[in-house]
């Protein structure tokens, strides 16, 4: 996740956002929308596509396991990805200075990197499993 952070998300989101201010630099609410329309329809979706693939090569995983990987997993997180990231834009764009938004960004993304990396464990653990339900039993183990 290091090399990913660092060799893509920081020099990708820094030239992103910095994009959507320049194409759209004011702060109105048709501003604000269109930005976080922009993010969540072009950026968002291909990152994460992007993330899953990194994940996957970067455990072992070959081709087949990326396509199956992205038809079972990719579209529950798009769904996700929308119902946080959506929030979390609306507020980027609307109040935060564009100095700060990376910064805002990167604290929202620890979040939402922590939500896909337990994705990503459950993905390939038996979901059927006492310990993924929160059964009881599964302490008593």
């Amino acid at each position: 996740m290091t090399i990913w952070g660092c060799c893509f998300w920081a020099p990708f989101v820094t030239r992103w956002l910095g994009f959507l201010d320049k194409r759209i630099p004011g702060k109105t609410t048709l501003d604000v929308v269109k930005k976080t329309a922009l993010d969540q329809t072009i950026s968002g979706p291909l990152c994460n596509a992007a993330l899953m693939v990194y994940s996957v090569l970067t455990t072992g995983g070959g081709w087949v396991e990326v396509e199956k990987k992205l038809s079972r997993d990719y579209w529950g997180v798009v769904k996700v990805m929308w119902s946080f990231w959506v929030p979390v834009h609306l507020v980027n764009f609307r109040l935060v200075t564009p100095f700060w938004r990376v910064p805002f960004v990167n604290v929202a993304v620890l979040c939402w990197s922590t939500f896909l990396c337990v994705k990503n464990a459950r993905g390939t653990e038996d979901l059927a499993s006492p310990t993924l339900r929160g059964s009881k039993d599964a302490l008593v183990k």
